[in-house]
């Protein structure tokens, strides 16, 4: 049992939307799609569309026994609707989109994305948001790497390089988990487009999901803060709350908050270690120069003995542990 609410917005900024969204009840449960369309008004407008159409008519058509191949197939061939699209239409050259995919049954969740929209579960108990989705982006890239902090990311001025989208090659390979989601009830699926996670903080999305508020006001204050915060592109979610569920407990692999900061602690030990590198090359250097002042000046050991008491002898770096829930 669950309760959708959608809504969409063309922001502050942009002329046109060219994001795309649908819902449908399917023979294989309840669908929800949230697509953003990039590569020009028409050519993003036009590729969110066909992403989203085919995507719910892909699921729609019979019943799978395989959920996961199911989603697979369906982004696969959304992509190449789109592919074709833009080879029959030249002004539509280099359109693409990006496509977030949730699809609930009775007990279960399923979800399967390409591109930077996100996914997210509101976990009712613990009042917390989690991210279940990682971006296919290249500043996403530099944040496994430990390159940027996790923080850093969403200022970066490469935010919105995607490496991976509908409409761009033939291959896809869309992200979708080995396990479904198992939701209790209470919790809010939230699909979205980054008009609404690039402009408003998940913390900021959590505080609102937790407001003592009905679920058609939660999706006023999102859209609200989407706005506030410059509405700079096309907002686009949906929020899917479930009503009843016989999980007394939220089963699922994502990303909490403190989770995204992982390569930040491992960009942080990373730098530890290059400090401690540093003081031991000091360390080394110092007791060269001590010893050869030592053997031109003999007189002054007393030094020799303070210097090297000055020396850390302990910089071991202490490591941070990642907070998993």
């Amino acid at each position: 049992m669950l309760e959708i609410l959608s809504a969409t917005d063309t922001g502050l900024v942009r002329s046109q939307n060219e994001d795309s969204y649908g819902a449908a009840e399917t023979p294989n449960g309840t669908l929800c799609v949230v697509c953003d369309g990039m590569g020009g008004h028409a050519g993003g407008a036009t590729a969110s569309k066909i992403a989203t159409d085919c995507i719910i008519q892909s699921i729609s058509k019979e019943i799978y026994p395989d959920i996961r191949q199911a989603l697979k197939e369906a982004l696969e061939f959304a992509n190449m609707q789109v592919l074709g699209a833009a080879a029959e239409h030249p002004e539509l050259q280099g359109m693409g989109t990006t496509a977030c995919v949730l699809l609930v049954q009775d007990k279960q969740a399923w979800i399967a994305h390409a591109g930077d929209s996100r996914i997210y579960l509101y976990v009712a108990s613990e009042k917390r948001l989690y991210r279940l989705t990682k971006d296919h982006s290249y500043v996403q890239g530099l944040v496994d790497q430990g390159i940027i902090y996790a923080e850093e990311a969403e200022m970066h001025p490469d935010k919105n390089r995607i490496v991976k989208a509908l409409g761009i090659k033939e291959t896809l390979n869309p992200e979708i988990p080995d396990k479904p989601v198992l939701p209790a009830r209470g919790d809010i699926f939230l699909v979205c487009s980054d008009g609404l996670s690039g402009m408003v903080s998940d913390k900021e999305m959590e505080k609102i999901l937790a407001g003592n508020t009905d679920i058609k006001a939660k999706k006023t204050a999102l859209m609200k803060a989407a706005k506030t915060a410059g509405g700079m592109d096309n907002i686009t979610f949906q929020l899917v709350i479930i009503t009843g569920s016989p999980h007394r407990k939220s089963i699922f692999s994502g990303y909490s908050m403190s989770r995204q900061c992982g390569m930040s602690e491992k960009k942080h030990n990373i730098r530890n270690t290059l400090i401690l590198a540093a003081i031991i090359a000091v360390s080394v250097l110092a007791g060269i120069w001590i010893g050869s002042k030592g053997k031109s000046q003999p007189e002054d050991s007393s030094k020799i003995e303070n210097a090297n008491n000055l020396i850390p002898c302990d910089s071991t770096p202490k490591n941070q542990e990642n907070q998993n829930n």
